[in-house]
């Protein structure tokens, strides 16, 4: 089964992501802030983290702190960025730490899905 690690400091995406994606047969972990995150990399394996951009306010860029830290602490995770307040400056940097997808919100829960499925796919790992 797939383990994700889902970062986003909105409750109710955490809620609605974590429901939606265990519901598929993936295993899902959740962290609001880059402390429990980064905790989370070190303790665990993760096939994919999923991050939202910003986790402190306007001009946070946190989830690429994530990004860096996983590819430094777990190369094999496919990483996903997922923000509302993307730009092509982001969108580069993202893409030099070697993110593995860059989604804009909104997105429905289905096409998520559907992105993340894409990603693993060269993985062949079996959700059952």
């Amino acid at each position: 089964m797939p383990r994700i690690l889902i970062i986003d400091d909105e409750q109710a995406i955490l809620i609605a992501l974590r429901t939606y994606l265990s519901g598929r047969g993936y295993a899902v972990d959740v962290a609001q802030d880059l402390e429990t995150a980064e905790s989370l990399v070190v303790a665990n394996d993760y096939h994919a983290v999923l991050t939202d951009l910003r986790l402190t306010g306007r001009a946070g860029t946190e989830g690429l702190e994530i990004i860096r830290f996983v590819r430094e602490n777990q190369p094999h995770a496919k990483t996903i960025l997922l923000t509302a307040y993307g730009s092509p400056a982001v969108e580069a940097e993202a893409n030099a730490l070697g993110v593995d997808l860059y989604v804009q919100k909104p997105v429905a829960l289905s096409k998520l899905e559907a992105l993340i499925h894409d990603v693993f796919a060269p993985m062949e790992i079996n959700r059952e």
